[in-house]
């Protein structure tokens, strides 16, 4: 039997750079707040909405009062998208690749609802993909739904 391959969706799918999302926050904020987010380190909102302990909406209402945004939901969706870059076909190709040749192909990431919204819609504009990344692999694990984040116990 060949072996089970496990994918992270940043920075191994999609291309993300972490700088843009605190970049995008900071113009929105009416102090100019320091906004932690990377992919190191970032303020315990971000990981209650990873693991989805709190919605979109509370996670939007927040960011307002953490960094003083004066910014509508779409502003803030905007600015959390920012760090969402591309996926490139070459990499959704050797997944494709991989599946053909009897491996079967997962997803575990950290990730939540307004993100694979936001790139389940790029995906299919781009790609025609009907059901997002599923399309390509046969299992996916989404923090949000499991409701617990990598590294973790």
């Amino acid at each position: 039997m060949l072996p089970h391959l496990l994918f992270d969706f940043g920075g191994v799918i999609i291309d993300i750079d972490y700088a843009r999302t605190p970049a995008a926050f900071r113009r929105l904020s009416r102090a100019g707040a320091t906004v932690e987010y990377s992919q190191a380190s970032q303020a315990e909102l971000f990981d209650l909405l990873e693991t989805g302990k709190v919605s979109a909406a509370e996670f939007r209402d927040g960011l307002r009062d953490l960094y003083e945004l004066d910014a509508t939901d779409a502003e803030i969706d905007a600015a959390w998208h920012a760090l969402l870059l591309d996926v490139p076909a070459e990499r959704l190709a050797l997944i494709g690749e991989l599946r053909r040749a009897g491996h079967q192909t997962a997803l575990l990431s950290n990730t939540n609802a307004l993100h694979i919204a936001e790139i389940n819609r790029r995906l299919a504009r781009q790609y025609g993909f009907q059901h997002g990344i599923a399309d390509c692999l046969d299992r996916v694990f989404y923090s949000q739904e499991v409701g617990l984040r990598k590294p973790g116990e």
